[in-house]
């Protein structure tokens, strides 16, 4: 009976246990008195709110015009959002209680809200925004473009292809903000990658040259500045160059001309326009699913463009364009079907046929590269893009009909569920900060809303 007492003397002491703490935020707005304060091992979150709310309201220089009810703050500790009680986080994490804990704070991401759904003829394979325009590829051979200013409405469908589209990409980024020429470049299973210009104010499409040299199915394409990049289930990646060095402009402008008058009966373009690879790069045992330039920040020297892959062949490898080889291989134990790269924080992060997500930061020179592991798909990992404007967080799409959002920071769990697709999701994109889109095999264009400025529609 004493060993008893003693066991529940000691649960008892240890739901009991005090922390001192260190609260800070780097928003000015929200600042409170940076003083310690002893709380209790079980708090939670949204004790930590309440706490938070309280001083706020108690600091008579803080201005602020939002009010507080209608906020929530989201909590740090060690680079871990806070999901657990603040002992358990502390256990998990290794760290010395004894010390002063700090605890970051900012406010939560708002819930996504559905904003408008496009619908297609067939499956909508994949997707990019720019500004107001979305571009939107389809399992029935044609690209579609859709105007966010006008809640979604239909631009044009552009009969692109001879098979279905499997990538698409807008080009320039967010560069020349006047100008009314969009080039876009789309890929197909008809072993083809076209580059085109797109003109918003007379609504017409422009065919300026094709990239043929990959033998089977072209699934992915990404462009920097010059340079395009294309991974085809011919197990190859494949370099072109937007600039071609063999015409004189005299030449290449009549050659222009010439193009626009040579329509086949089925509205696509016909002509010899036809581009070879500058690079063609061999390494991937199976097909190539995915690729994203890094731009060389996966390594020490900056000066190099990398360019990540992804295969069904169970690995990642990083290339080096400039020597021309694969300089680093990533193994998992399950065929990859996505990657996505982020400037913002130079790491990578994949989608699998496991269901997991999984965050690699190329440059760590010792222990795993995999930094983060995200559990909550039922069903393979399609596509993952991550925010452009936030370097903690992406969007994730499954052939479990679900969108995800996350935090890196928290392994646990999403942020938010995005439902509303009736199969399997095919395609995400995150490029607007204020927009998250996904294409689904139920044929539809779902669009949420990540700014509480839009409504319901």
């Amino acid at each position: 009976m004493e060993s008893m007492d003693t066991k529940e003397s000691s649960l008892e002491d240890k739901s009991c246990r005090q922390f001192v703490v260190n609260l800070m935020t780097r928003d000015n707005r929200w600042s409170v008195p940076s003083t310690p304060y002893s709380l209790n091992g079980s708090t939670l979150a949204l004790d930590l709110n309440s706490l938070i709310k309280t001083l706020l309201s108690e600091d008579n220089d803080n201005e602020s015009d939002v009010h507080l009810e209608d906020i929530e703050f989201d909590f740090i500790i060690n680079g871990k959002l806070l999901r657990v009680s603040i002992e358990e986080l502390v256990e998990s994490e290794g760290l010395n209680a004894e010390k002063q804990i700090e605890i970051e704070f900012f406010v939560k991401s708002c819930p996504p809200k559905p904003y408008n759904s496009l619908l297609h003829d067939d499956w909508v394979s994949c997707v990019d925004c720019h500004r107001n325009w979305i571009i939107s590829g389809c399992y029935d051979n044609s690209v579609h473009i859709w105007d966010l200013n006008s809640d979604g409405s239909h631009k044009i469908a552009i009969p692109a292809h001879l098979a279905p589209i499997k990538d698409i990409q807008w080009i320039g980024g967010q560069s020349d903000n006047d100008s009314e020429d969009h080039m876009f470049i789309s890929s197909s299973h008809d072993e083809t990658a076209i580059v085109w210009k797109w003109n918003s104010r007379s609504n017409q499409v422009e065919y300026l040259f094709s990239c043929r040299g990959h033998s089977r199915s072209v699934d992915c394409v990404d462009v920097s500045n010059d340079l395009i990049a294309t991974g085809s289930y011919d197990q190859m990646l494949k370099i072109w160059s937007l600039v071609d060095d063999k015409k004189d402009p005299e030449e290449s402008e009549a050659s222009t001309s010439k193009q626009k008058k040579m329509k086949k009966n089925d509205g696509s373009v016909s002509g010899d326009k036809n581009r070879t690879p500058i690079i063609t790069l061999s390494g991937h045992k199976e097909a190539v699913t995915d690729c994203v330039w890094v731009k060389g920040s996966t390594t020490t020297d900056t000066s190099i463009a990398n360019i990540a892959t992804c295969s069904m062949d169970n690995t990642i490898r990083l290339w080096d364009i400039e020597v021309g080889e694969s300089k680093q291989t990533l193994t998992s134990n399950k065929a990859f079907l996505a990657v996505s790269y982020s400037p913002l924080n130079h790491c990578l992060i994949t989608g699998s046929c496991d269901r997991h997500i999984r965050l690699w930061d190329p440059r760590a020179s010792s222990g795993s590269l995999v930094t983060g592991v995200y559990s909550s798909h039922q069903s393979w990992v399609s596509s993952i893009d991550f925010c452009k404007t936030n370097e903690f967080q992406f969007i994730s799409g499954s052939y479990d009909n679900v969108v995800k959002q996350w935090d890196i920071r928290s392994t646990d769990a999403p942020l938010y569920d995005l439902i509303g697709h009736e199969d399997k999701v095919l395609c995400v994109n995150w490029s607007s900060e204020e927009y998250m889109i996904s294409g689904s095999a139920d044929n539809h264009l779902k669009i949420f809303s990540n700014s509480d400025k839009k409504s319901m529609k």
